[in-house]
């Protein structure tokens, strides 16, 4: 898994370099954020030792989950406040 965050990290870092004026405050950390969630969801999916939380559901699994659906609010919530302010 860290060898994917390694990854991840320089994808971002080179994204960054060539979007810099297009790319607002805190957006790739928001982008890091949802698709590690997205590989640990994967990943834990795959594990046979996790804690499970009411049925089918894993702990690690509902992290992520939560990992992904609130970066992604508030990604959605800063791309539509910044077209707001531009529309107006």
């Amino acid at each position: 898994m860290n060898l994917f965050g390694i990854f991840l990290f320089f994808l971002f870092l080179l994204w960054y370099s060539r979007n810099k004026s297009k790319v607002d405050g805190g957006e790739v950390f928001l982008l890091y954020l949802i698709l590690y969630s997205v590989a640990r969801l994967f990943i834990e999916g795959l594990r046979t030792d996790s804690l499970m939380w009411g049925g089918p559901i894993r702990v690690a699994q509902l992290i992520s989950i939560i990992g992904i659906i609130i970066p992604a609010a508030i990604l959605y919530n800063k791309k539509k406040t910044i077209l707001n302010v531009d529309l107006f």
